[in-house]
Formats: C-alpha cells, sequence, structure tokens
C-alpha cells in the first residue's frame, strides 16, 4: 500500500548548513510516476512545485536527481534514494512540505522506430546505388541481417543510409541507417545483403573430360547466377569452341577464361616458315620451333640458315611471324 510522507515545515527534512535568511517556503508533492524527456530526471518532471518566490521555484523544479541514459528505459526510486539524492543534489531544500510517495517509478520518453521501416530504407539505399552503378546484368537483393526496432529519443526523425565499403558481389555489402533527431545523433542500424547477380554465359552441357578439345556438342549458352564467379566467365560460346579444358566439367559449370586454354598447333622441334615483317616488307625463311605454341602465342625459333633464335607469333601450324622495329 502506498504512503505519503508529509513533513511539517517546522521540521527541517535535510540538515543544511545555517542560511543567512529564511528560505521562502514552498510545497512540493511528488507523484508515483514520472516521465521524463531528455536524460536527466528533475524535480519538475516528477512533482507539483508551489513556491512564491520566482528564482527558488525555478531551482526547485531543475534539482537534478540523476538520469536514464537509454530512451524508453525505467528506474524506481525509493522515498529514502530520493532523499538521498535531494540532499546531494546541491539545492537548498530547507522550509519545505514534502509529500513523497513510497516509490517513484521514472520512464524516459521515447519513440520506436520499427525494423521494417529500418530495413526497407536501407534496401532502397542498397537498390539506388545498383541502379547508379550502371549494372546492365538481371539483379535481386536479399536481405541477409535485418535491423531490430531502435527505440530512439522523441521527437522529428531523420534518418539517412549509407553503404560504408560499397557494393559488393562475392561477400554481402554493408548498409548504415543513421538516426537523427532533433539535430542530434541518436544511434545507428547496421543491415547486411547479398547482391544477386544474372547472365547469359557459356556452360558445359554434358560431362567432359580435362584436356579435351570442346566442341559445339560440349558447350551451351545458359542463364546463370554469376554473383560468386570471382573470374572472368565466357558469354561468347564461339570463344570456347575449339579450345581445351584443364580440368573436368560437369553439365551446367560455368566456363572460365582461366579454365581453358589453346590447343597446341606448332610442335617443339617442328619445321615452320619464320615470317619477318619490317618496313612493310615481308620476308620469308625457314626455321625450327623451340618450344610448343598455341595460337597467337609467343614462342622462340630458330633460323635455319643463321641459327639465330628470336621470338615470334604463332599464326597457324606452319607459321611464326616476327614483327621488327623499323
Amino acid at each position: 500500500m502506498r504512503r505519503n510522507i508529509v513533513i511539517a515545515i517546522t521540521c527541517v527534512l535535510f540538515s543544511f548548513p545555517a542560511l543567512a535568511y529564511a528560505a521562502s517556503p514552498a510545497w512540493v508533492t511528488v507523484h508515483d510516476t514520472g516521465l521524463i524527456w531528455g536524460e536527466d530526471i528533475l524535480l519538475g518532471s516528477i512533482a507539483d512545485i508551489s513556491c512564491a518566490d520566482g528564482q527558488r521555484l525555478q531551482e526547485l523544479i531543475n534539482m537534478k536527481l540523476g538520469n536514464i541514459l537509454k530512451p524508453g528505459g525505467v528506474k524506481t526510486l525509493t522515498a529514502y534514494v530520493l532523499k538521498m539524492k535531494i540532499q546531494s543534489s546541491g539545492v537548498d531544500s530547507s522550509n519545505i512540505t514534502w509529500s513523497i510517495p513510497d516509490n517513484i517509478t521514472i520512464t524516459r520518453a521515447s519513440q520506436t522506430v520499427p525494423s521494417t521501416q529500418i530495413n526497407a530504407a536501407a534496401q532502397a539505399e542498397m537498390e539506388q546505388a545498383v541502379k547508379a552503378s550502371g549494372e546492365q546484368r538481371d539483379w535481386t537483393i536479399e536481405l541477409l541481417t535485418g535491423a531490430a526496432d531502435m527505440v530512439i529519443p522523441p521527437g522529428e526523425l531523420k534518418m539517412e543510409t549509407e553503404l560504408p565499403y560499397g557494393i559488393k558481389y562475392t561477400v554481402p555489402t554493408v548498409v548504415y541507417v543513421h538516426f537523427n533527431v532533433k539535430g542530434k545523433d541518436a544511434g545507428r542500424a547496421v543491415c547486411r545483403f547479398q547482391l544477386h547477380t544474372f547472365d547469359n554465359v557459356v556452360v558445359a552441357a554434358r560431362a567432359v573430360r580435362a584436356n579435351t578439345v570442346l566442341t559445339a556438342d560440349d558447350v551451351r549458352i545458359e542463364k546463370k547466377e554469376i554473383s560468386s564467379v570471382t573470374a572472368y566467365y565466357m558469354t561468347d560460346i564461339n570463344k570456347a569452341i575449339g579450345q581445351i579444358s584443364r580440368y573436368p566439367l560437369k553439365p551446367g559449370d560455368i566456363l572460365k577464361e582461366s579454365l581453358l586454354v589453346s590447343p597446341v598447333i606448332v610442335k617443339r622441334g617442328a619445321p615452320v616458315h619464320i615470317m619477318v615483317k619490317t618496313n612493310g616488307l615481308t620476308v620469308q625463311t625457314d626455321g625450327v620451333a623451340m618450344t610448343d605454341g598455341s595460337k597467337d602465342e609467343v614462342i622462340r625459333v630458330k633460323n635455319s640458315t643463321t641459327g639465330v633464335i628470336v621470338s615470334g607469333q604463332v599464326i597457324d601450324e606452319n607459321t611464326v611471324a616476327i614483327q621488327m622495329d623499323s
């Protein structure tokens, strides 16, 4: 059962140094519940105060009795604890008639931003960033880690979003949502999204053994998610046909240029025609390949007449071209 403690003016509640003059009388009725709008617990927020002296009235209203740091936080003070806080506040508490309940429950005012609103703002920022990047492939966005409801101070709210590390493809993209209330920072939420991208790519149409020359029957074009593909993937099927896969392929495997090599068309020791181009003239002589070579690969060849070894580009199985400086 709640009871009020009433102390008469003639009985001083707290010991204060002797004053040169008597303070104007005041009457304070503390409520059993109170609501504060900032961090500080002020006497005026939890009590009705009456005093003829305007200056003293203001001092009592602004008497600080502690704080509640977290918006929406709740603190309960007993009558004894409240008396101790009044005594240590530094404000003259003499000549006051007090009415104090056994317990006082104080709540800090707040507003709640729902998680749905936060996540929607973060996703909108992510989508805008992807569009601004000029991404031409099909894409979707998946929310991996959303924000929880945010409890923040009351007042006009502004939300600002940012991608602190930019758009990521193979790993999640982080989006910050900043909260600002009445011009002051009110916290931050973090969301994580996965960007899924899709493209028409060259894939294996059937199982292919390693070191096999690919034919038109071995490959096809298929729309696949390529978000996790780190190496450059192929979109031109003609560039895959005739190449050799360095590794075995399963149906549906995405072909990457780094996994394919051109077949060797010039063998080491094979006779070749060395074609020398200089000053608009073309001179041809016989030579011998010193290493194996694929089309367009640069290999070393030996001039059969002079014995000089030079480097040239493989044109076909019989020809190596050398470009001489003019």
